[in-house]
């Protein structure tokens, strides 16, 4: 199934999203309804009464063709239009995942940071959270990996080192921020740096610059040095 709130796709008999955590529990089949309220002050008068309708966390207000949601945070009603609460800003979202169950930690938070920095991932992994720490492991193996890979065969073959930089540079990164993110994890803190679109961007942005780079290198070669260097590499 894929999750409603960050569309990552998850097993079918998931009930908590294993990137954003939240609810995939199937919602009530038949919503409760109070037939009727007093209006409020500010309340469409349309001659019909108002509806309260609830589903899962969500409670929905319906007056005539208008429909509102209730804020969970302030019990304020808002327009259907709106994706958060203009009197506390707490988001529509939020309101229908409900309120967020806190994370247990299973391991402590010096273990977690060492075995992060020892392989980014694996203090998550350590912390029950399996599916990211082993995306975390896999794009930093990936990109050191990779990234030593053509450091190599630059400095063999006397070619430009530029398209290693970026891999390099997004292991640092993922390095660094799972080291962080790992004590966030073993605090049982849910929201972390290096999550969701942000770990999503992190992987498009360093695959955009290894593309870049392979081009610029291309690009600073001239065609003088093309037979040159191919008779050095035949002396050889």
């Amino acid at each position: 199934m894929r999750c409603p709130d960050c569309h990552a796709l998850n097993p079918d008999t998931a009930q908590w999203c294993t990137q954003c955590y939240a609810s995939l529990r199937t919602p009530e089949p038949e919503p409760e309804r109070v037939p009727e309220r007093v209006p409020e002050p500010g309340d469409v008068q349309t001659g019909e009464p108002a509806q309260i309708v609830r589903r899962g966390h969500a409670t929905f207000r319906k007056t005539g063709q208008a429909l509102e949601w209730q804020c969970g945070r302030c019990d304020g009603f808002n327009p259907i239009e709106l994706q958060h609460c203009p009197t506390c800003g707490h988001s529509f979202a939020g309101t229908v995942r409900g309120p967020e169950e806190q994370v247990v930690p299973q391991v402590g938070e010096n273990v977690a940071l060492i075995a992060s920095a020892v392989l980014p991932g694996a203090g998550h992994y350590l912390a029950g959270r399996t599916a990211t720490g082993v995306a975390r492991a896999a794009v930093y193996v990936l990109f050191a990996v990779g990234g030593w890979v053509l450091l190599r065969e630059a400095s063999s073959s006397g070619q430009s080192a530029l398209p290693a930089l970026p891999l390099l540079l997004g292991a640092l990164v993922v390095w660094i921020g799972s080291a962080y993110d790992a004590v966030l994890a073993a605090r049982g803190v849910q929201r972390q740096v290096l999550e969701g679109r942000a770990f999503f961007w992190l992987v498009v942005g360093v695959l955009g610059l290894l593309m870049a780079t392979f081009v610029i290198a291309a690009l600073s070669v001239s065609p003088a040095d093309g037979p040159e260097r191919g008779g050095l590499r035949a002396l050889r």
